[in-house]
């Protein structure tokens, strides 16, 4: 949601509180009520919808999890692997203080299909 329209909301907010007060009426604070909840509705649908954009592109998960914590095979756990590869990356420090991971990028990003990655119990990821 935009920084604008909560200012909006919120100088209304005052503008119909001030003017429920003067005039002892409860239209102005309903009505002030109901834009609260809708505000909050669409807060949720927006916050809703940015996690669907993170579920359907696994892509972005994979290459994200590579670059923040690559060297524990993250990635590598979210495509699904077997537990020596999270091992093998932790004791290597990334299979020889990084390298692994950066491949495992570049291939993440190049790849038109991830299926081809998921379950793969070895070591190297582009390896059969």
């Amino acid at each position: 949601m935009k920084h604008w329209l909560l200012s909006v909301i919120f100088l209304l907010t005052f503008s119909f509180f001030g003017k429920a007060q003067q005039r002892g009426g409860h239209q102005e604070l309903r009505f002030l009520k109901e834009v609260f909840q809708a505000g909050k509705g669409l807060l949720k649908k927006n916050k809703a919808q940015q996690v669907a954009q993170w579920e359907e592109n696994p892509k972005a998960v994979a290459a994200a999890l590579t670059v923040l914590m690559g060297p524990f095979a993250a990635h590598r756990i979210y495509l699904g692997t077997s537990a020596k590869v999270p091992v093998f990356y932790t004791l290597t420090l990334g299979g020889g203080l990084g390298v692994l991971p950066i491949i495992d990028l570049m291939l993440i990003l190049s790849a038109k299909d991830l299926s081809v990655y998921y379950n793969k119990d070895t070591i190297f990821l582009w390896s059969e």
